[in-house]
């Protein structure tokens, strides 16, 4: 059950506060909002404490501007605490008291979360960064495990529906494994998909940031996800196959641009991906980067160096947007299989598709059992009825080749093009390309750094 918590909360506050919860409302499915309670609202400050950070403007997230400092925002934030000297307060919607299995151990918890959450297979441990969630263990952090909170949202929920329909695509014949994954969506539902997709997948989470009340990137929510879904990671650790594929999660927002230095602590960063080589020796073949809707085309600008060194390497990345996964059937996705003049029509039809979900891809049981003939992975015989033509928003997404762009984040400021996981498996490496400031100077190539 949730509780309003309302400490220190001005009436400022609670109009930002409302309006974030109803915005984040108002872009649900219909179903859904008829079934889910009101959103909590939650803002936590420390003890003795009234004050916090301030929503900003849209101007202040229209441009990027470089700083000054050469010093980088975690360094910053481990010398002088996660708050880096704001007033200790955060800001959590849907907020829970307990867990996903109803418990409060998520508080114990706390102090070892970063173990926790590692890989089972030590072959990904190189490519896991517990950064966020060392913020939880590290000693001047005390005030942080007093304000967290497990989450729990409307998004992060139908982010899960979603993700129990993708999960059944995998295991239709048992756990399939030589597919990986790449989610890369905002952090909260980042980590709802993840729990989902665990009892076939193996988490290697590359969040390389800690939390703080003026922070860009709102991590201490995806932090209150991982503590809210960390019965289900937990569990399906020992009961996975352990040749089970990697799925790699990151938080999309961790590249959102911001201008104004004097309001915004610049707690971002960059990601990578592994070597095409690494997939390759666990006998990967093919990757689905996963998108939050059919609008992106491509992959993030820091993950293009790495994707492109991927399809390089021989390894087939694909793309997967969660919004092909619905609840009705999505428009321009066809139902019926056109009648084909080599078949008897009097003969009996295939045997329905026997699924119980809330989403399929492209809403319907029938569109659902195409997934593998559009994408062209399929492994096993069908029925030659079985395939629906491809809808042609579907195109862009299964025909997708990636392509170095020289972006910022690539092979355009480091290395050659589509070179692919820089620095040494488990380094904790961080370069700094000039001119930048915070934490976005920072390029993470995994690793149990602290």
């Amino acid at each position: 059950m949730s509780r309003r918590w309302t400490i220190g909360l001005p009436g400022r506050r609670d109009l930002a506060a409302a309006w974030w919860s109803a915005s984040l409302r108002s872009r649900l499915p219909v179903g859904l909002l008829a079934r889910w309670p009101p959103a909590p609202i939650v803002w936590v400050g420390a003890a003795g404490l009234a004050g916090g950070a301030t929503l900003g403007g849209c101007a202040e997230f229209l441009a990027d501007s470089p700083g000054e400092s050469m010093r980088s925002s975690l360094e910053t934030q481990r010398e002088q605490g996660w708050a880096a000297g704001e007033p200790a307060a955060l800001y959590f919607p849907d907020a829970q008291e307990a867990d996903v299995a109803g418990g409060a151990d998520w508080r114990a918890a706390m102090s070892t979360l970063a173990l926790r959450l590692a890989p089972a297979e030590p072959r990904w441990l190189p490519y896991y960064d517990p950064t966020l969630f060392q913020a939880l263990q590290a000693p001047r952090n005390g005030d942080l495990r007093v304000l967290m909170r497990p989450v729990f949202s409307p998004a992060m929920a139908i982010t899960s529906r979603r993700g129990e329909a993708l999960l059944s695509l995998f295991a239709e014949q048992g756990c399939r494994n030589d597919v990986a994954l790449v989610l890369d969506i905002p952090g909260p539902e980042a980590v709802a998909l993840a729990a989902a997709l665990a009892p076939c997948f193996d988490p290697v989470f590359a969040f390389d940031n800690w939390p703080h009340p003026r922070g860009i990137v709102p991590s201490h929510v995806t932090l209150g996800a991982a503590l809210y879904y960390l019965p289900w990671f937990e569990r399906e650790k020992t009961s996975r196959a352990p040749d089970a594929a990697p799925m790699f999660i990151f938080d999309r927002s961790r590249l959102a641009p911001y201008v104004d230095e004097s309001v915004w602590f610049d707690n971002r960063y960059l990601a990578g991906l592994p070597p095409a080589d690494a997939l390759a020796a666990a006998g990967i073949k093919h990757v689905l980067y996963v998108v939050p809707d059919s609008e992106i085309g491509t992959e993030a600008d820091d993950l293009n160096d790495g994707v492109v060194a991927l399809d390089r390497g021989g390894i087939d990345v694909r793309l997967l947007a969660l919004s092909d996964f619905s609840e009705t059937p999505l428009p321009g996705w066809l139902d019926e299989v056109p009648p084909d003049p080599l078949v008897d029509p009097t003969a009996p039809p295939d045997p329905p598709v026997q699924l119980s979900l809330d989403f399929y891809f492209g809403g319907s049981p029938r569109a659902h059992a195409c997934f593998w003939d559009w994408y062209g992975w399929r492994r096993w015989p069908h029925a030659p009825q079985a395939a629906l033509p491809m809808p042609p928003s579907l195109r862009p997404r299964t025909m997708f080749r990636p392509t170095w762009r020289g972006t910022i984040a690539s092979g355009g400021w480091r290395g050659s093009p589509g070179s692919g996981w820089r620095g040494s498996p488990g380094s904790g490496w961080h370069g700094s390309p000039a001119g930048r400031s915070g934490s976005l100077g920072r390029a993470s190539f995994g690793g149990m750094s602290g």
